[in-house]
């Protein structure tokens, strides 16, 4: 439905995407916090991507993904990081 998501430039011009769902839960324990996301839907708009319905099975069988909630979390799941500079 056009104007319920957000619009992005790609580089065949500008391409709104639709509206995602995004649950968080948090538990906070003595051992420190535990926490899952999921999207409610794919992470893929292209339905020939084996990424369209990824997250939406996962979610239909209450398979939450662990998420990084510390610093040594974060610094021990890191996959890749940018630097953003504010020179041309």
């Amino acid at each position: 439905m056009p104007g319920t998501g957000t619009t992005y430039l790609t580089t065949e011009g500008p391409k709104e995407l639709e509206r995602r769902e995004v649950s968080f839960k948090a538990a906070f324990a003595d051992r420190g916090v535990n926490a899952h996301t999921i999207l409610t839907y794919g992470q893929s708009l292209d339905a020939r991507s084996r990424h369209s319905k990824d997250q939406t099975r996962l979610f239909s069988n209450e398979r939450w993904v662990r998420f990084a909630f510390t610093p040594r979390a974060i610094k021990r799941d890191l996959l890749r990081s940018y630097r953003v500079s504010g020179r041309d």
